[in-house]
């Protein structure tokens, strides 16, 4: 009896030790992070979600062009509810791990022709993806939007700093500069693209 007692002791005695453990072991009140919860504020009407496939590309590396089109609201609202197409692009592997499906390019028709709102809203965007998935360049992309948006002329020549915009995004992807940086011979090129497209502007077509 006196064996099973103390098989008995024992056993408890290592129960014990791993409770006291894990409790040592969870997180203190003040490691806790908790949700806080605004009295009476309201769920916005629509959800404006990021297409998987942008997160994607924001959480490698940004080896990509991401088109601002698909970063306004009005984009990411369209988009949120579309059931079917979220379906076309969420694949699953054998292990039961979501794969988001691989495309090429993404669709940049209208980025050329977006307005000053539609460019502010999809930046702001942009900066909280960068800033979530790529914080060490971060600043560097802020001091890009600041360079463009806080420019005299941003407004009264929007052409000229979107295509600049864009094609700075498009070469960092490939090239080692700093885009925080006025980049001269990128603007130098887009004003001879916009004055070559005065000069010999593309056929108008009627179809």
């Amino acid at each position: 009896m006196a064996h099973l007692a103390d098989v008995i002791c024992y056993y408890y005695t290592l129960v014990y030790r791993r409770v006291d453990a894990e409790v040592r072991a969870a997180p203190s009140p003040s490691q806790i992070r908790r949700k806080t919860i605004t009295p009476g504020k309201q769920a916005p009407a629509m959800q404006a979600l990021v297409s998987p496939i942008v997160t994607r590309i924001f959480k490698e590396g940004l080896l990509r062009h991401v088109p601002l089109t698909m970063l306004t609201t009005a984009y990411r609202q369209l988009n949120s509810d579309a059931s079917r197409h979220e379906m076309e692009v969420i694949k699953w592997n054998s292990k039961g791990q979501a794969l988001v499906k691989d495309v090429a390019n993404l669709p940049e028709a209208g980025e050329l022709h977006m307005t000053p709102d539609q460019w502010v809203d999809a930046w702001k965007t942009w900066l909280m993806l960068i800033e979530l998935y790529q914080p060490h360049v971060a600043k560097a992309w802020h001091n890009h939007y600041a360079l463009v948006f806080y420019n005299p002329s941003f407004h009264s020549d929007f052409n000229l700093w979107l295509r600049y915009d864009i094609m700075v995004r498009k070469r960092w992807i490939e090239e080692d500069f700093d885009p925080g940086s006025l980049q001269e011979g990128i603007l130098k090129t887009v004003e001879l693209t916009i004055r070559d497209i005065a000069r010999f502007p593309p056929p108008f077509s009627t179809a």
